[in-house]
């Protein structure tokens, strides 16, 4: 079967089966690619202080491996798949928790992916904030809110996602929703009040070192409830330098308790192969609730030992308002709570990383 009559072929089932039947369509093609291993390995010492308690551990936070495949086919075109999924190296965790899996085509018509990814809403953050999946992530108040965690930056499962061509050679869209998305936080044994849906949209523009993008999502949740977030930024190179802004505003909560903006800045130099990088984060106050507010700096250096393995140092401090509770929620061994919590959180890690 060519990749055209698999989609065909699915088009005219129910929206929340779409995931599964292009799934199953595109599965023999995948047999056909020459796979590819790919992943990375971190590990960390971090020393996390929150009051006057403290503690140490060692951290894995965004290491994984996977297994990638292209293949061309006949009627035009390529299918692609991708199985991706978190590993603890520490050892505190031996599960499997899958990332970026799924099956899909793309052509001059642009990419159609089946599965579970990353949102084009988290997907811009990635390109205009620094310390990815480090105790220093922006996602501990981008997306995020007082008391609740982070709300918009969970990978979508059970996905439809299309990416165009880019278009005019700088501008690129992308679509996904989610149908059945799973919350396990809700989840019951008898009814299926754990499956929200969720929209979500961007469109990036890339002109030589200047890139901008804007994004938004909506998730519908059990009980219909909304929570809704609106994403805009830019970034520029020059010389050796970078520098990225972003500007977030989140609805949610009953009656708009959780609504609040978000504001983030970052300053990067690249030294030889080295780079170092600071970054601050703001989240203004939420309707009616004094004092709501919080704020984050971090800094970062990060060195090249060969082309695959790099070592980085980082420091964070996460402070809150009398009335916030946010948390660094990508800490391992957290000394409050291990997770949110009032006060002040800081950080100090030194880590290596290991890509292949």
């Amino acid at each position: 079967m060519t990749a055209a009559a698999a989609v065909h072929a699915v088009c005219r089932r129910p929206r929340r089966e779409l995931s599964a039947w292009l799934l199953l369509a595109l599965w023999p093609l995948a047999g056909q690619a020459d796979p590819i291993v790919y992943g990375s390995a971190r590990a960390a010492l971090q020393l996390a202080q929150q009051q006057d308690a403290a503690a140490t551990s060692v951290a894995s936070g965004g290491s994984f491996i996977g297994i990638k495949g292209i293949e061309d086919i006949s009627s035009g075109g390529r299918a692609l798949w991708r199985l991706e999924s978190a590993v603890d190296i520490s050892g505190e965790d031996a599960g499997l928790h899958w990332r970026d899996s799924y099956l899909g085509v793309e052509g001059g018509y642009g990419q159609l992916l089946a599965g579970t990814v990353e949102t084009p809403y988290s997907k811009l953050r990635d390109k205009l904030t620094l310390f990815a999946d480090s105790g220093a992530d922006s996602r501990n108040l981008l997306g995020a809110a007082s008391g609740a965690g982070n709300l918009l930056d969970e990978r979508a499962r059970n996905m439809l996602q299309y990416q165009s061509p880019r278009l005019l050679d700088m501008l690129t869209g992308s679509v996904l929703y989610a149908g059945g998305n799973h919350d396990a936080s809700t989840a019951n044994a008898g009814g299926d009040d754990h499956r929200y849906e969720l929209t979500s949209a961007s469109l990036q523009l890339r002109l030589g070192p200047v890139f901008g993008g804007a994004a938004w999502q909506r998730q519908l949740l059990p009980g219909r409830a909304e929570q809704r977030g609106a994403r805009l930024g830019a970034s520029v190179r020059f010389a050796l330098n970078s520098i990225g802004v972003c500007y977030e505003k989140l609805w949610a909560g009953t009656a708009g308790v959780l609504d609040h903006s978000t504001y983030a800045l970052h300053y990067s130099r690249s030294v030889g192969d080295d780079v170092f990088g600071v970054q601050w984060l703001a989240a203004g106050e939420q309707r009616g609730q004094r004092d709501s507010g919080a704020w984050q700096l971090a800094a970062g250096y990060t060195w090249r030992l060969s082309p695959a393995l790099a070592g980085q140092l980082l420091w964070s401090r996460l402070v809150n308002g009398r009335g916030a509770n946010y948390g660094n929620l990508f800490l391992d061994g957290d000394p409050a709570s291990g997770g949110a919590g009032s006060g002040t959180v800081s950080l100090l890690s030194a880590g290596m990383q290991l890509d292949f």
